[in-house]
């Protein structure tokens, strides 16, 4: 057994702000930012206002908000779901790029932040958080785009979970 599974676990649980290269805090600051925006925008449309009615009914009382104008603070779960939801409300979500169909910025930052915000977690937390998981996913569809069997859902359904689970 090559013991990839207990490599890539320690990888997740050992990784820092500090090991993170300047380049690299540059473009993760700029990809929080885009998302962060690209859900506030979402946040108004019809189709979002259904998400987000669901998400303050089953998650109030948390710690974690629903990003927009006057956006209650729900569970981190009902948070990752609303913001999520906006953050694809108007296909407009970052890091698309080598065209392999992931969204991190949808389904790796905005759990990283609701898990961060109900945790109390600080800035540099979400941050190695957020970069250490957002090669995963592109690694993962580029590995899947080789072979998908013909009725794989798209990639982010395929290839969020394992960022997703490093972020949070």
């Amino acid at each position: 057994m090559a013991k990839e599974t207990v490599q890539v676990a320690q990888f997740a649980a050992s990784y820092r702000y500090d090991d993170i290269p300047p380049d690299v805090v540059e473009r993760a600051k700029q990809c929080i930012i885009d998302t962060i925006a690209v859900v506030i925008f979402g946040y108004d449309l019809p189709w979002s206002q259904i998400v987000v009615a669901y998400a303050e009914k089953n998650g109030a009382g948390g710690k974690s908000r629903i990003l927009g104008p006057g956006g209650a603070m729900v569970h981190a779960p009902a948070a990752a779901l609303a913001n999520g939801a906006l953050a694809h409300a108007f296909e407009m979500d970052n890091l698309t790029w080598p065209n392999t169909g992931v969204h991190p910025g949808a389904t790796l930052l905005v759990p990283g932040l609701a898990v961060a915000q109900e945790r109390g977690s600080s800035g540099r937390e979400l941050m190695a958080a957020s970069s250490k998981g957002s090669s995963r996913p592109f690694a993962v569809a580029a590995a899947a785009a080789t072979c998908p069997p013909a009725d794989a859902p798209e990639p982010t359904m395929r290839c969020g979970s394992m960022p997703n689970s490093f972020a949070c």
